[in-house]
């Protein structure tokens, strides 16, 4: 039996691990707990401004609700809908889709630390992907 030293790279902003140096570089880039993070699904290098806004949201939200805290403390249905309208409607803005970006969603939900009960990040991705094999197609039908 042989002993090998190996290295362990972690994520600066969520601690996630690994054994390669550019595997963990490259997550750092993308890391929904990065404030200055590319977003990997609306691919747009500005889109830390549209996480910024987000925050901004959560932030206004947290001062309208003080006394609910954190709302997996408290859960107020009717002030956690209005959280995600808002949140919703400042990602749409700079989107095609109509949802918005779910990548940025989810990362302003974890940094502005809020858990929406109704956010499915799986369907909202299924989505989009929906959404770009239909323009997808219709591209290719334009093209040929």
């Amino acid at each position: 039996m042989k002993r090998i030293r190996t290295w362990k790279y972690r994520c600066d902003f969520c601690g996630k691990t690994s054994l390669a140096a550019w595997a963990t570089k490259h997550h750092e880039l993308h890391c929904t707990m990065n404030p200055n993070r590319i977003c990997g699904v609306c691919a747009k290098e500005d889109a830390t401004g549209n996480l910024r806004e987000l925050l901004d949201i959560i932030e206004i939200w947290k001062s309208e609700y003080p006394v609910l805290g954190d709302i997996r403390d408290d859960p107020d249905e009717k002030a956690e809908k209005e959280l995600a309208t808002a949140l919703r409607a400042a990602s749409e803005s700079n989107m095609e889709w109509a949802t918005g970006c779910p990548a940025c969603l989810l990362a302003a939900q974890r940094q502005g630390e809020v858990n929406l009960r109704d956010f499915d990040y799986s369907h909202e991705m299924d989505a989009i992907r929906s959404w770009w094999s239909d323009k997808a197609e219709a591209d290719m039908d334009i093209a040929y």
